[in-house]
């Protein structure tokens, strides 16, 4: 960990003492990758483990003035090898998205949520069929992933990371409409679908734009969850959906 003082040419920079993440055999400089979990605090470090058959590893560090520490490495791999691993954090749903290379030679993608200084994941897509060596990762405010790689000639491929940090899968695409009633799990009921008007809500502001929130609820203010526009409260009880 290292601490910077001053600015610009005048700028220095002091370093703690280093942390072993991990004490076995990390197989290879390009299959190192680090990012910063803003929504936990933490440092997510991605690996190969040259002592467990090459298998994919992601480790979660604290850091404490200039001192980090690890907790239990975590395996993203399944039963794949993994290589040109590296990751990067989606702020919009605090999760990381770690991409790499398969025993395959596919290129592939998965989701990493952290708590506390433990990872657990998420189901891997692919997203090149082929040889994608030297993987590269970023992401913007909305929880897309740009990934970059070569087969060859450079190719990109944008992947939206799935679901909102809440664990919910709605997205724009698959937003259908709101129930007008209560419905229990596993019953059926009526949607009214975009275009509508739903009338048994209370204590709504009329004029205001309501937005549906990742956990189903609806609110007047838009975070960074990646809520969806609903529509315009016409009363007290009743929103005009959005079409």
């Amino acid at each position: 960990v290292g601490t910077v003082s001053g600015t610009g040419a005048n700028a220095t920079i002091s370093w703690g003492d280093a942390a072993v993440f991990y004490s076995g055999g990390v197989s290879g400089g390009n299959s190192i990758g680090i990012t910063f979990d803003s929504g936990n605090n933490k440092v997510v470090i991605v690996y190969r483990d040259q002592e467990d058959n090459n298998y994919g590893y992601a480790g979660v560090g604290t850091v404490s003035g200039t001192d980090i520490t690890f907790g239990t490495p975590a395996k993203y791999s399944g039963t794949s090898s993994s290589i040109w691993q590296q990751v990067a954090y989606s702020s919009a749903q605090e999760r990381v998205v770690i991409c790499y290379k398969n025993s395959s030679a596919n290129g592939v993608a998965i989701e990493g949520t952290v708590s506390g200084t433990d990872i657990t994941f998420g189901t891997a897509l692919t997203y090149q069929s082929g040889t994608s060596d030297q993987n590269a990762i970023a992401s913007n405010l909305a929880g897309l992933m740009a990934v970059n790689w070569t087969n060859g000639t450079g190719e990109t491929c944008v992947i939206t990371v799935g679901g909102t940090k809440d664990g919910t899968n709605m997205t724009a695409a698959n937003f259908l409409g709101v129930s007008n009633e209560a419905i229990s799990a596993s019953s059926s009921g009526e949607i009214v679908v975009k275009g509508g008007k739903i009338d048994t809500l209370s204590g709504l502001t009329p004029a205001s734009t309501y937005y549906v929130q990742g956990d189903g609820t609806i609110a007047t203010t838009s975070g960074t969850e990646l809520e969806l526009e609903l529509g315009m409260a016409v009363s007290a009880t009743t929103v005009a959906i959005k079409n």
